[in-house]
């Protein structure tokens, strides 16, 4: 399986392609972050982001894409939702299944990978990412998360796939992909995992049920 990692950012956009084809040894096929400055025209520089990531559809051709989304409410997240809108949008467009992550899941992904606990800071993130790749050197802490990104995409679809069980998760990805809650006073079953928000955080695009969608597309043209 081919993933493609996105960290969204208007100003540093970090993003990675890896290769699962042997999960226990995955290879980085390729990395790399869209820049543009603040002085420069907002469409402008939105633009930049949509058809560089779409360029990265068109080159690697993905089996599956993961990026952060915005968390609701934060100062700065109306600015990065148009970057959120525009590869989701990308994402249908060329029928590539995607993964969206709340900013929080990510860090408690690392935190689990450091066996750490508190405040994840950007070099706790740059540390967890070498070790979900063999990565020497410096690495540019947008690039790392995207890497972070990118496991965990790569794992949640393995899941939902059927590649691997939930017995061969860790703890961690039993919280984040299949948790659920029960009240103890009524009795009733919250599904709080991402296997359960199909249509809200990620989107099997592949699947017939998304054919209307296409049908409609194409009536359009």
């Amino acid at each position: 399986m081919l993933v493609l990692g996105s960290d969204p950012s208007l100003t540093d956009h970090g993003w990675c392609v890896v290769d699962y084809a042997d999960p226990e040894n995955p290879v980085l096929v390729d990395s790399g972050r869209f820049r543009t400055k603040s002085k420069d025209f907002f469409t402008r520089r939105y633009r930049k982001h949509y058809e560089g990531f779409h360029s990265l559809m068109v080159k690697y051709k993905p089996d599956y894409v993961g990026l952060e989304i915005p968390p609701p409410q934060a100062s700065w997240s109306a600015g990065l939702y148009p970057i959120w809108i525009g590869i989701s949008d990308i994402c249908t467009e060329l029928r590539v299944p995607f993964a969206t992550w709340m900013p929080s899941s990510v860090k408690a992904y690392a935190r689990d990978i450091l066996g750490d606990s508190g405040k994840m800071f950007k070099s706790d993130m740059v540390d967890a990412a070498k070790i979900v790749l063999p990565i020497t050197g410096n690495l540019n802490h947008n690039i790392a998360d995207a890497i972070l990104i990118n496991k965990m995409s790569y794992r949640f679809a393995a899941l939902f796939n059927g590649h691997i069980t939930e017995d061969e998760l860790t703890e961690k990805e039993c919280y984040l992909y299949t948790r659920t809650i029960t009240r103890r006073k009524t009795g009733t079953v919250e599904k709080k995992g991402m296997i359960f928000k199909e249509g809200e955080m990620f989107y099997d695009l592949p699947h017939p049920k998304y054919c209307l969608l296409y049908t409609s597309d194409a009536a359009d043209e």
